[in-house]
């Protein structure tokens, strides 16, 4: 079981890079079309993009166990 969670973290983790560099082409692709970028520096759109990216790991990595969790709060 944990041997699993450990393969989906790193996954996960080399995912990261991949998830903001998406974000960032996403934001800058729409920005470009509607001929605006909303104000924010590429900067931090790389860091929302790290963050997007974090929170995507943590998920995929414990999913099985943040399954069981919501499984025993709803009482299934």
């Amino acid at each position: 079981m944990l041997k699993f969670t450990i393969r989906r973290a790193v996954v996960g983790l080399l995912a990261l890079p991949v998830v903001a560099g998406t974000y960032v082409f996403m934001y800058v692709l729409v920005g470009s079309l509607s001929n605006t970028l909303w104000g924010l520096t590429l900067d931090e759109v790389w860091n929302n993009g790290l963050l997007i990216g974090s929170v995507c790991a943590i998920a995929f990595a414990f999913a099985t166990q943040i399954d069981k969790l919501i499984g025993r709060l709803v009482g299934e």
